[in-house]
C-alpha cells in the first residue's frame, strides 16, 4: 500500500477524479449516492460539504481490495472508475491536478474501485474557507467494473444528494 495525505482545495462542493478524456464534462449519469457525481464519460466529481476551501484527504493506492471499516465515518461507497488513460488524477477545484499525488491509475487504463469514506460534510465550519474541519479518504485498487455500493450514509448532505 501507497498512501498520500494531502490539502485539497474545493469549489462550489467539489473536487474531481479524471483523466484528460474525461475533464470538464457536465453531464451526469443518474446515480445517486451522495458521495461522487459520474459524468457521461466516466469522470468522478467528489461531493464536499465545504462550500470553498480545502478539506484534509488521505488516498490509498493498493493493489487489492482492503478491509471496509466504517467506524468514524459518516458515508462511505464503492464506486466503479474506468481510467482511459495511465494518468487518472485527482483535481481540485477548477480542475487543477491535486499535488503530492500520483495517477489514480496506477496499474494504467482500466477499471478500478475507488472507495469513499467521508466525515464532517455537515459540520457548520465547513462556511469558514480558512477553517479546515472535513476530512476524506480514498482506496483506490484495480478491479472489474461493479456498479455503485453504499456502505453507510448517515450525512444531511449525502442525504440531500441522495434525493
Amino acid at each position: 500500500m501507497t498512501r498520500y495525505s494531502v490539502s485539497v482545495h474545493v469549489g462550489e462542493n467539489q473536487y474531481y477524479i479524471q483523466d484528460e478524456n474525461q475533464a470538464g464534462e457536465t453531464q451526469f449519469r443518474p446515480d445517486r449516492n451522495g458521495v461522487v457525481r459520474v459524468t457521461e464519460h466516466g469522470g468522478l466529481h467528489v461531493i464536499a460539504g465545504t462550500n470553498t476551501g480545502s478539506l484534509r484527504l488521505t488516498v490509498d493506492l493498493l493493489d487489492e481490495e482492503p478491509c471496509l471499516e466504517l467506524d468514524g465515518w459518516d458515508e462511505a461507497a464503492d464506486v466503479g472508475y474506468r481510467a482511459t488513460t495511465d494518468n487518472a488524477r485527482l483535481a481540485g477545484y477548477p480542475g487543477a491536478p491535486v499535488q503530492g499525488i500520483p495517477a489514480v491509475s496506477h496499474a494504467g487504463p482500466g477499471s478500478y474501485r475507488i472507495r469513499f469514506h467521508m466525515r464532517g460534510r455537515d459540520d457548520p465550519r465547513n462556511e469558514n474557507p480558512f477553517t479546515v474541519v472535513e476530512e476524506h479518504r480514498i482506496a483506490v485498487w484495480p478491479s472489474p467494473w461493479r456498479s455503485t455500493t453504499v456502505h453507510k450514509a448517515t450525512d444531511d448532505t449525502g442525504r440531500r444528494h441522495r434525493q
